[in-house]
């Protein structure tokens, strides 16, 4: 966004009118990349004075808005984040009735996508920048968007849009990454989730979904630990204490090839 976009949103803002018992619109500009920091010369608004937050002038900004001026309408510009310490955020009072700004590039891709623009929202959307970073992907990723208010909302949708699903669920994600093989290096869904920098999300919900947990996780043990998980719910125990690791790889598969037709019945009566 350029900075003639940015002073003419920033004049519209001051220029609106005013929410019922305000008086004035204090803005807070939170820009904690500093895109914009050296361009605040630029800056200069019709209705508003700007003042500059660097860290060490916070009880004099404070006092300036709430005892030297509390008429004027003022833009607080913020080049850092206080969301790992509000303690030492001495303007939150003021935050918290006044508004907020944003000019970054991920808060433009938020509001293209119906994102509400929160803290924790834009940090994740911000791990993900290489896949925001594509007009298709980001169009797809609105399609499958279900009023996502949460980090693990989003990671799921993520995912849902790498595997190519219209059904965002964890088991059609594991279900498309399982049918694409299970060679981590030749796998072209999971090369897309770790090219993309999912691959902490995938396998955080594969073992919130499956049980599934290693430190070293790979897909071929997954899928085992999916089958033999199946077994023992449709197997008596007495036909399936024969098993172990020698089979480990037919199973695998057997597997492969059940997920890859379609045809899995985890349902069925133990035989």
């Amino acid at each position: 966004m350029d900075t003639e976009k940015v002073l003419a949103d920033l004049n519209r803002r001051f220029a609106a009118p005013l929410p019922e018992f305000y008086k004035r619109r204090i803005i807070f500009w939170k820009d904690e990349d500093r895109e914009f920091e050296d361009k605040l010369d630029e800056i200069v608004l019709a209705n508003a004075k700007m003042v500059v937050l660097t860290g060490n002038n916070n009880f004099a900004i404070k006092k300036l808005l709430t005892v030297d001026d509390t008429v004027s309408n003022f833009l607080v510009y913020v080049p850092f984040s206080y969301s790992d310490n509000l303690e030492n955020d001495w303007l939150l009072n003021l935050e918290l009735y006044s508004e907020e700004f944003y000019a970054d590039l991920n808060s433009i891709w938020m509001d293209e996508m119906g994102l509400p623009v929160s803290p924790i929202l834009r940090s994740s959307v911000r791990g993900y920048h290489k896949f925001f970073n594509n007009k298709e992907r980001r169009a797809k990723f609105s399609n499958v968007n279900r009023n996502i208010a949460t980090a693990p909302q989003l990671h799921l949708a993520v995912l849902t849009v790498i595997c190519g699903e219209k059904e965002v669920t964890p088991n059609a994600i594991i279900r498309a990454v399982l049918a694409a093989g299970l060679d981590t290096e030749s796998n072209p869904i999971y090369r897309d989730i770790v090219n993309f920098n999912a691959t902490k999300a995938f396998w955080s919900l594969v073992g919130k979904t499956t049980g599934y947990q290693s430190d070293e996780p790979n897909l071929s043990d997954l899928a085992s630990h999916i089958l033999l998980t199946a077994l023992t719910r449709t197997i008596r125990e007495d036909k399936i204490s024969v098993l172990d690791s020698l089979f480990l790889f037919p199973i695998r598969v057997s597997f492969f090839a059940l997920i890859q037709s379609g045809y899995f019945h985890p349902k069925q009566k133990k035989v």
